[in-house]
């Protein structure tokens, strides 16, 4: 038998989450475009995007270059038969 307390108590939360989750979602999109508009004025943005771009420059970011002498080196054996 189905414990019909439980179930309804159950199913009134479960009714409910979409209306917290759209509550949620509103409170953080309005501090998260409040934050951005801060930041547009922020004086030291300047400097981060400067420091952003000196990041990505780093060497362990840049894709590794295979050498071409062989020109048909995706079906090559990666340890060459000596």
């Amino acid at each position: 038998m189905i414990d019909t307390s439980r179930t309804s108590v159950d199913m009134s939360f479960t009714d409910t989450l979409p209306m917290y989750y759209a509550v949620y979602e509103c409170i953080c999109t309005k501090t998260l475009i409040k934050k951005d508009r801060e930041n547009q004025n922020d004086p030291t943005m300047t400097e981060f995007y400067n420091n952003l771009v000196d990041v990505y420059k780093d060497p362990a970011l840049v894709p590794i270059q295979y050498s071409s002498s062989n020109t048909d080196s995706l079906s090559s054996p990666l340890i060459s038969s000596a």
